[in-house]
């Protein structure tokens, strides 16, 4: 994955990232997370690191496949070689079920000029029904209210772009070897309407929290 850039609009004035945005919300559930972790003794900033990478490699991998149908395994005997193997015979038994998406676009950079924010997009996809779709890939044990926000973001950042876009979606590669699962929805489901709605206040508050300088650098 291409390290991270700056995120400008058209008049190079700094806009805040949809991950930054979506920070203003806070999680209860990482925080008794996070609490868990401390009670068995791990160093949170270690494991955020490990788990980090883990996620990164497991993301790309799964990127690797979409693109090409060809399942790239990893070698080597360590653990995370195996967590990453066993999530790219899950997708590969996903697709075999229910059909591969096709990526057309990735890791692409887009600044929204009306709401000003941006990000970069995971991927954009053909999916298996025909419809185009945004897809973000996560490496989670089940879906967070951010991951679908994020998608929904990146889904009508796309659409400002005059970029076609039919559904939203999710893909769950857990790290501990579940399943991949999918959350999906049309672009006017009254649940993305309402998802977007949550971003746009979001967006408000991290603005507001912005001018009085409250916001984590």
């Amino acid at each position: 994955m291409a390290s991270r850039q700056e995120l400008t609009n058209a008049s190079g004035d700094r806009v805040p990232s949809i991950s930054k945005v979506l920070g203003v919300m806070g999680s209860r559930s990482l925080m008794f997370w996070a609490n868990k972790i401390g009670r068995e003794g791990i160093e949170l900033a270690k494991f955020y690191r490990e788990e980090g990478d883990l996620g990164t490699t497991i993301h790309e991998y799964a990127e690797s496949f979409l693109k090409t149908g060809t399942l790239p395994i990893m070698s080597g005997t360590a653990p995370t070689v195996a967590q990453v193997n066993t999530c790219m015979k899950n997708l590969e038994t996903f697709c075999q079920q229910f059909g591969r998406y096709e990526v057309l676009r990735s890791e692409e950079t887009l600044v929204s000029e009306k709401y000003q924010f941006g990000g970069r997009l995971d991927l954009y996809c053909k999916a298996p029904n025909g419809q185009f779709d945004v897809v973000e890939l996560k490496s989670s044990k089940d879906f967070f209210p951010s991951h679908k926000i994020q998608a929904t973001a990146y889904a009508c950042l796309l659409s400002e772009h005059k970029v076609q876009v039919d559904g939203v979606t999710v893909m769950l590669l857990p790290k501990d070897g579940q399943p991949t699962k999918i959350w999906r929805k049309e672009i006017n489901d009254p649940e993305v309407a309402g998802l977007w709605e949550v971003f746009k206040c979001a967006l408000t508050l991290w603005n507001a929290q912005e001018k009085l300088g409250l916001n984590e650098s």
